[in-house]
């Protein structure tokens, strides 16, 4: 699946806890927050880790995208 992501605000997140958004799932089973996003369909997505957001990549194609073309 090629997509263009122009903004932060084209990618799908996921809903979490007032404040500390999807931190507690990250904390306790990574993988298991990776899955979510896998059984949405999602090849990417956005979690909240507290005050943080951060950017989920599901597929080597869009981590070669981020890490070696727009690096």
């Amino acid at each position: 699946m090629t997509t263009q992501i122009s903004a932060l605000t084209d990618i799908p997140s996921l809903p979490g806890l007032p404040f500390l958004g999807n931190l507690l799932e990250f904390r306790n089973n990574r993988l298991a927050l990776l899955m979510r996003l896998t059984q949405l369909h999602w090849d990417i997505g956005i979690v909240q880790l507290g005050p943080r957001t951060v950017v989920m990549m599901n597929t080597s194609e869009l981590a070669r995208a981020v890490l070696v073309k727009h690096a």
